[in-house]
């Protein structure tokens, strides 16, 4: 399979199309949009292979030691719910089972949109544009994981 920095790479190439996506139909982004797109874009890009000793994993881990402890000191109990979801998945899950599904890529995200957008509904529109730059990220995982796996099958056989 690809290694991470194909996955950075195409994590990058869908950040472009986001963005065109989001300045055209939703708000004009600001820089801060941009690059808070960027990482959720390449984070996105990684993330499928976080059930597995992984860059992404390593992320994970180190992040979990900031934001755990920050998002209970400063009771922002929203957050800490949401990664504690992550986190608890991420502790029961095997490698290229749920997280290579396009199905839960699309609607994981989702539910924390949802989430998110209703105790935050001034910020809709970036709720919905952050949620399409991680997502990008995520399917263009695991369309090169598909795509690199029928390659291989087809050379092969001849």
């Amino acid at each position: 399979m690809p290694g991470y920095r194909v996955h950075l790479s195409a994590g990058l190439v869908t950040w472009v199309i986001i963005w065109q996506v989001t300045a055209h139909f939703l708000f004009a982004p600001t820089t801060a949009d941009l690059l808070f797109g960027l990482a959720l874009s390449l984070v996105g890009s990684i993330f499928p292979d976080i059930d597995v000793r992984s860059k992404m994993q390593r992320l994970f881990y180190l992040s979990a030691i900031v934001i755990v402890p920050v998002a209970l000191w400063s009771h922002a109990w929203q957050f800490f719910f949401c990664f504690a979801a992550a986190a608890f998945l991420v502790a029961i899950i095997r490698h290229r089972t749920i997280t290579h599904q396009t199905w839960f890529l699309v609607l994981m995200p989702g539910f924390f949109v949802l989430y998110l957008g209703y105790f935050n509904q001034e910020y809709f529109n970036h709720i919905v544009s952050f949620y399409l730059f991680f997502v990008a990220g995520a399917l263009s995982h695991v369309l090169l994981d598909k795509s690199i796996t029928k390659m291989k099958k087809l050379t092969k056989r001849y």
